[in-house]
């Protein structure tokens, strides 16, 4: 009687081939991907407007591979595209050109988006039974490790439990922070039942692809 033999893992290049016709297009389009979050840097003179530019243009150029028959739906995205390339020239166009606000402009969305991963964090630590001051200690010495700060200045865990209080709070309609913390939190205690810990670990590194780093590599602060 013939051993069994072990299944042999199907390579990803094969796999793409028979999920998708058009494998050539989408490894391409991926390439492109790859390329420009390498080479995206906010730190850089033009804040990575650069590596959006390319990241935009392959996708633009992916979709219309796709469907040439529909020029059309690629439209907004190519005004995007010229609006961002005309900032390069000292042009602000209309579509990029921020609301007028009365009051004090809100954070960017990216720096809340980090705060609500911060609070997650934490929650993540406290279904742990860590100690409240730990789990916003131990969550604050994580991101700084990691590279990164709010409003330039080092994270503090009482920041990071004050992010987490305004997380908690019940509101009829949450701002996107608010919504990504019980979204992700959810999700993560569905897929790792009674296991904050692995949890923790898991988007933790989870941040640090979503996040680019706001400090230099090279030696920063």
């Amino acid at each position: 009687m013939q051993p069994e033999r072990e299944p042999v893992a199907t390579p990803p290049s094969v796999r793409l081939a028979i999920l998708d016709p058009r494998s050539a297009e989408l490894a391409t389009l991926l390439a492109s991907l790859t390329r420009a979050q390498k080479h995206f840097d906010p730190l850089a003179t033009d804040h990575g407007r650069s590596s959006v530019y390319e990241a935009l243009l392959a996708v633009i150029d992916y979709v219309s591979g796709i469907i040439p028959q529909r020029p059309e739906v690629v439209l907004p995205l190519r005004e995007l595209l010229y609006s961002l390339r005309s900032l390069d020239d000292g042009t602000v166009a209309p579509l990029l050109e921020p609301v007028k606000v009365d009051n004090r402009p809100p954070n960017p969305i990216s720096q809340d988006l980090l705060r609500a991963d911060a609070a997650v964090l934490m929650e993540l630590k406290r279904q742990h039974k860590v100690g409240r001051a730990e789990a916003a200690d131990t969550v604050a010495r994580a991101l700084n490790r990691l590279g990164y700060r709010d409003g330039g200045q080092k994270i503090t865990g009482k920041q990071v439990a004050l992010w987490r209080g305004q997380m908690r709070k019940v509101v009829k309609v949450p701002d996107p922070a608010a919504k990504r913390y019980r979204y992700v939190l959810g999700m993560l205690n569905a897929d790792f039942p009674n296991d904050p810990k692995s949890a923790f670990e898991f988007y933790l590194g989870c941040v640090e692809k979503m996040h680019p780093s706001t400090i230099s590599q090279k030696g920063g602060s």
